[in-house]
């Protein structure tokens, strides 16, 4: 058998002219001059036009279909063997594509190049941004949603902040920064040490004052405490000025500052500080109830790290945290009990 391939050149004017008059032939090839695109006829009356590189995908009949059954997660270097759809071809031996694609553990994936405060991910209604997912957390900004008790930034760990009114706050808790519920201890404050430990904070809270109870007192001895935000690195920034107070520590028994107004902290990591004149002992949160955000000392007998600490003469609490401040271990944080409004 024996045949010639016949390729149908016109306009698409020309094409419909020709599908209307049941004039094309099933199989044959079509190429438009007014859009230099190509085609083929389906039918008598019926053709499907090719799109041309860089062109949005045109499903006329509403549904689109990948038949490929591989799996995979992004890579770097060859492309996943999972990718369905590649966005933006970015892929070499240190990025990957931005791609949609599929793993084997039912995992539909959205990938960004590179792990890096430019590669983000954001989502908008209309032309304003509601949302936006980076290396550092998860934030939702003009969004009804975006309320005091729900907009969330966090730099060691992403959590999502439900609304408030799901999980309520009763008014007079006495809330310290432990994570798990143990018996206190006792801590030795060390003169002129300053530390800071870190409290992870899950939903907004309202603190109108602060509680420590001293179990071993030095005659003449006070201490200061105060909370600090965290500056982006998993380290204190700037002290939260009405949160700083001077407490007795020349008699024991429990310490009470009622803070000059009540302050409203968003979930986000912070920072209890403690300096002491002398080594006056305090009620303490035991090391394992500590949150683990700065991970464990190489040396493993010295166990995990739980504060920064920076031997300093004894002072106000700087407005900034020192950032000669190093990593310290084994050491419990003072049981500061902060009252909610």
């Amino acid at each position: 058998m024996s045949g010639r391939l016949q390729l149908r050149r016109g306009t698409l004017a020309g094409l419909n002219s020709a599908a209307l008059a049941n004039n094309l032939l099933i199989g044959e090839p079509v190429f438009l001059t007014d859009s230099q695109r190509l085609g083929v006829a389906v039918g008598t009356s019926a053709y499907k036009l090719f799109q041309n590189a860089g062109e949005p995908w045109a499903i006329n009949s509403g549904f689109g279909q990948f038949t490929n059954t591989e799996f995979g997660l992004p890579t770097v270097g060859t492309r996943s063997p999972g990718t369905r759809i590649v966005l933006y071809p970015s892929l070499s031996s240190e990025f990957t594509d931005f791609a949609i694609g599929l793993n084997g553990d039912n995992t539909m994936w959205f990938g960004v190049g590179a792990l890096a405060g430019t590669n983000n991910f954001r989502w908008y209604g209309a032309t304003t941004e509601m949302a936006r997912l980076t290396e550092s957390g998860f934030t939702l900004l003009n969004s009804p949603l975006a309320t005091a008790n729900n907009k969330q930034v966090a730099t060691t760990e992403w959590i999502w902040q439900r609304r408030a009114d799901v999980y309520p706050v009763r008014s007079g808790l006495n809330l310290t920064i432990a994570e798990t519920q143990s018996a206190f201890t006792t801590q030795a404050l060390g003169a002129n040490n300053l530390r800071a430990f870190p409290w992870r904070v899950k939903r907004a809270l309202t603190l109108t004052a602060m509680r420590c109870e001293v179990t071993t007192a030095i005659g003449g001895s006070t201490f200061r405490l105060g909370l600090y935000a965290d500056n982006g690195a998993a380290f204190p920034g700037a002290l939260l000025p009405v949160t700083a107070a001077q407490m007795d520590g020349a008699a024991t028994g429990m310490k009470l500052a009622t803070f000059a107004s009540a302050v409203t902290i968003q979930p986000g990591l912070y920072w209890l500080a403690v300096h002491g004149s002398a080594n006056t002992t305090l009620r303490s949160v035991p090391v394992a109830s500590l949150a683990n955000t700065l991970g464990a000392s190489p040396t493993a007998a010295n166990g995990p790290y739980t504060n920064w600490l920076l031997s300093t003469p004894y002072a106000a609490l700087p407005a900034t945290f020192p950032a000669t401040a190093a990593l310290s271990t084994a050491i419990g944080a003072p049981a500061a009990m902060f009252q909610t409004q």
